[in-house]
């Protein structure tokens, strides 16, 4: 028998026939690369800025900013077009900025920017879901979000590039986007 008779003939399986999985197939999930420990892991650099930023994915970016856009959602606004086009632009922006500016030979690579600026994104996605029970401390809460993600993003940025005296150039242009995520909250 041959290999094709050997999976399909053999062992006839009605949950394998229905769903299309083969017998010793990797879950899907590996298959695509989403590693659910690995975005935990990275989560905690928001804590710990000065900790090792390991691995670069844009899975976790992703599920944070679609879960900005379902808080606004929930608010009554519907920007999931303003979310996605200040994400991408202002990831190729800094992205640019920061090859601009760097001192060594060492460059960051855009999926680590895209990485580096959507983990420190957690904090303003915490304030849009905070902003949907507490709203009337959305001025102060906003405020505090943007400068933290923006103290992390730089602080990571800074110690990868190692342009720890260029920490306030980094960190303003960054500051100005996380702002624009927190306006789209407050109004």
């Amino acid at each position: 028998m041959n290999d094709f008779q050997d999976v399909y003939i053999d062992r006839i399986d009605i949950k394998s026939a229905l769903t299309g999985r083969l017998p010793n197939d990797p879950p899907l999930l590996q298959e695509l690369g989403i590693d659910f420990t690995a975005i935990k892991n990275e989560t905690k650099l928001i804590l710990n800025p000065n900790a090792n930023f390991e691995k670069s994915d844009i899975t976790g970016p992703l599920i944070f900013m679609f879960f900005y856009a379902l808080c606004l959602f929930a608010n009554g606004k519907m920007h999931f077009g303003y979310v996605y086009f200040i994400t991408l632009s202002s990831n190729l922006l800094i992205y640019f900025l920061l090859n601009v500016i760097k001192t060594t030979q060492k460059g960051v690579e855009f999926v680590k920017c895209f990485s580096i600026l959507g983990y420190s994104f957690v904090p303003v996605m915490g304030f849009a879901f905070i902003n949907i029970i507490l709203a009337p401390f959305k001025y102060i809460l906003g405020i505090f979000a943007a400068f933290w993600s923006c103290y992390v993003a730089s602080i990571v940025f800074c110690r990868y590039l190692e342009m720890e005296d260029k920490k306030f150039i980094i960190g303003y242009p960054i500051l100005l986007v996380y702002i624009c995520y927190v306006l789209l909250v407050v109004f």
